[in-house]
């Protein structure tokens, strides 16, 4: 329910799995405004995600497809408490299932789904804004795949400002004077992925 309750306060419209229902194979499913079933993984179970969590999100991924026809080549999730250390067993799942299925598996801790949250409030994402986090993350949600999630918001931010608000994304993009875009530009995104970065000194995984 914790899981399920975060995600909904970033605009998903999310539902909790059928505990013993061995029909439902995923833990929690997003169902609007897109499709991604949830592999969730309690600390008390596993501290660190593990291989099998990976599996199983490869599971959801053809239930999905396959078997109920919910999403053509959806995404898939994974939540847990502190990301696996590198060069596991689980970034070549991962990476495997990418190269040679085209499955995209993203990784989440539930701290980063925490921050998240808590920058939301602040900045006001909208669904579309952690899609493109989730879309363009194949594998953990770190500290790289945060910076280019600011990158893309904050352009977006100040090229919507430009405009008025008159446009949600980027039909005009190019064609707004650089003199628009905030001096601060560099400067919030620094704050933003340093303040990221003491979240991630919790979760990361050793080498």
């Amino acid at each position: 329910p914790l899981v399920r309750n975060l995600f909904r306060e970033l605009y998903f419209k999310t539902k909790q799995g059928r505990e013993g229902d061995t029909q439902w194979r995923y833990d929690a499913i997003i169902l609007e405004p897109f499709i991604i079933p949830l592999e969730i993984k309690s600390p008390t179970e596993n501290e660190r995600i593990n291989p099998n969590a990976v599996r199983q999100a490869i599971e959801n991924l053809i239930t999905i497809e396959a078997r109920y026809a919910l999403a053509k080549n959806p995404i898939s999730g994974v939540v847990g408490f502190k990301y696996p250390n590198k060069r596991s067993d689980v970034e070549y799942l991962y990476k495997d299932a990418k190269e040679s299925f085209n499955m995209r598996i993203f990784i989440v801790s539930i701290l980063v789904l925490f921050y998240l949250n808590l920058k939301k409030l602040e900045d006001k994402f909208i669904p579309p804004d952690i899609y493109y986090l989730i879309e363009n993350t194949v594998g953990l949600i770190d500290d790289y795949a945060i910076k280019e999630f600011w990158i893309n918001y904050l352009k977006r931010r100040d090229e919507l400002k430009a405009l008025g608000e008159m446009s949600k994304y980027f039909p005009f993009r190019g064609n707004i004077p650089q003199e628009h875009f905030h001096l601060n530009f560099q400067s919030k995104l620094k704050e933003e992925v340093d303040f990221f970065l003491k979240i991630y000194q919790e979760i990361k995984g050793s080498k």
